[in-house]
C-alpha cells in the first residue's frame, strides 16, 4: 500500500506512530519533495500531493483504521501465496 510507504517508507511503520510523529514525518518529507525546492523534477507535484494525501489519511483515526485492516488482509494473502509456492515446490 502506497499510503504508509510514501510517508515513511513503511506502511507498517507509519501505524505504530503518533500523531505528532506522523506530522513531524511528513513535513520532513514534505520539505524535501516541495515543488518549489525541485524545479527541475517534472513529477514534483504529483509526489507532493501524494505525501499530503498519505498524511490526510494517517491522520484520520477510521481512515487509518481502514488502512490498518487493508494491510492485514495483505499480509494474509501474501502468507497464503507463499504457503501454496511452498507445497509447489515440494
Amino acid at each position: 500500500m502506497l499510503i504508509g510507504k510514501i510517508l515513511l517508507n513503511s506502511g507498517e511503520e507509519a501505524l505504530k506512530l503518533s500523531e505528532k510523529e506522523i506530522t513531524k514525518a511528513y513535513r520532513l518529507k514534505a520539505l524535501v519533495l516541495h515543488p518549489d525546492k525541485r524545479p527541475d523534477d517534472l513529477d514534483a507535484h504529483e509526489k507532493f500531493q501524494r505525501v499530503k494525501t498519505s498524511y490526510e489519511v494517517l491522520k484520520d483515526e477510521k481512515a487509518k483504521k481502514l488502512f490498518d485492516e487493508l494491510l492485514r488482509i495483505q499480509r494474509e494473502k501474501k502468507s497464503q501465496v507463499d504457503s501454496k509456492r511452498r507445497k509447489m515446490i515440494v
